[in-house]
Order: structure tokens, then C-alpha cells, then sequence
């Protein structure tokens, strides 16, 4: 679920994107671009390809864009489903028997005792 944003943009646009620049752990940063700003860095086979990714790149970079808000919204809820820590009544595990769409203290084999 990590990177499920960054994931989904790449498959939309047919770009390989980035994250580049100062305090971004990656590996396979040159060391010039260790010393750079932060930055997106995008490519592509086309120059329509880069338009294309720009264009959904950068409403993402103000955190007042409904984009933005609506991305991180999504990506945090992917990782709570796989963490386990999810809201959807379908997929709550009950704590008594381990079966899924129930709670502990609604578990029919506990015979309506709450505890």
C-alpha cells in the first residue's frame, strides 16, 4: 500500500516519477541531486507523456488542492486496510472467534455474554 499514489501516477501518465533532492532516502540519487532542493523528476518516452504527467503532478504539490487532499486521503486509507486498521465493517476481524464481519463483543459464540 505504500507508494499506491505514486504507484497509480505512474500507470496514468506512462511516466517513471521521482521524488529527487535534499533529505529524500533514496539510493540511487546522484550526489549532485543529493545537494539539489526537492524536487519531482519525470520521465517519459514522448514530451506528451511529461505534459500529461505535469498536469496531474502539480495540483498535487499544493496541499489546498482538493487533488492533494484527496490523495492522501486514499493512501492513508490503503494502508490502514493492509495494517489492518480498517473502518469497513466487511473486513473487521472478531477479536473471540477470528471471523471476519463481527466484533468480539458481537460474536455469536460467546452466547450474548458481553465481557
Amino acid at each position: 500500500a505504500r507508494g499506491v499514489n505514486h504507484k497509480r501516477l505512474q500507470e496514468a501518465t506512462g511516466c517513471r516519477i521521482f521524488i529527487r533532492g535534499r533529505d529524500i532516502g533514496d539510493r540511487w540519487q546522484t550526489d549532485e541531486e543529493l545537494q539539489m532542493l526537492q524536487h519531482v523528476h519525470i520521465e517519459a518516452d514522448t514530451e506528451e507523456q511529461i505534459e500529461a504527467a505535469e498536469k496531474v503532478i502539480m495540483p498535487l504539490l499544493n496541499p489546498e488542492s482538493p487533488e492533494f487532499e484527496y490523495a492522501r486521503t486514499h493512501g492513508m486509507q490503503q494502508l490502514a486496510v493492509v495494517n489492518g486498521f480498517t473502518v469497513k465493517r466487511a473486513e473487521q476481524r472478531c477479536g473471540v472467534c477470528g471471523a471476519v464481519g463481527h466484533l468480539g463483543f458481537e460474536c455469536p459464540e460467546t452466547g450474548g455474554q458481553n465481557y
